[in-house]
């Protein structure tokens, strides 16, 4: 909560006072790759967070720069993979995120569609329900595709990359044969927001 304050008093005093408003809905598909892994019974085995689709809510300030505030929430499963054998438990694990970002343009065409990057870090709780519950921050960086549609909404498609440098699972978590290590994300995200 203390986060989400100081988030919003920044998006508020950062921004030309003239600059636009929007509220949007995100839908994206996240693909994790491993969060751990080592060698068990001679074996090659990891454990990552399965794919999994995160719902969201962003809200944003700005017209060229922008500077917004996402929220979202998905629940993964827990995927063990050992050599070709991969097992997922569904809804293994459940994750909170806050992710601030600032978006800059790229490139604008006539008929409205533009190409904007941005940037930002991640704040996410994660939990493997019935066994831990543990904080993680991550970096992200994206590229996004805009069309307005009419006067008010605006329709995106967004790709990005993050990495989580300290593993989305906590040594806890792990059997002695694995080794916790840095988790990388893609991110392929499809989104609708509403100028107020």
């Amino acid at each position: 909560m203390k986060w989400t304050m100081t988030a919003l008093i920044l998006l508020i005093v950062a921004v030309p006072v003239r600059a636009q408003w929007r509220i949007g809905l995100e839908v994206s598909e996240e693909h994790f790759g491993s969060g751990a892994d080592g060698v068990r019974n001679g074996n090659h085995a990891q454990i990552f967070p399965d794919n999994a689709s995160l719902v969201g809510v962003r809200v944003q300030r700005g017209s060229e720069v922008r500077l917004s505030i996402g929220l979202g929430y998905a629940t993964p499963g827990l995927a063990v993979q050992i050599e070709d054998l991969l097992v997922v438990k569904r809804g293994g694990m459940q994750v909170f995120s806050f992710s601030p970002r600032i978006s800059l343009p790229l490139a604008r065409w006539s008929n409205g569609l533009r190409v904007r990057y941005d940037l930002g870090p991640m704040v996410e709780h994660w939990t493997i329900p019935d066994q831990s519950s543990y904080w993680r921050a991550s970096g992200e960086i994206g590229l996004a595709v805009e069309l307005p549609i009419g006067s008010k909404l605006l329709a995106t498609l967004r790709g990005g990359l993050a990495v989580t440098p300290a593993s989305v699972f906590q040594e806890s978590d792990l059997t002695d044969a694995l080794t916790k290590h840095w988790t990388w994300r893609r991110t392929l995200a499809g989104g609708l927001s509403l100028k107020l």
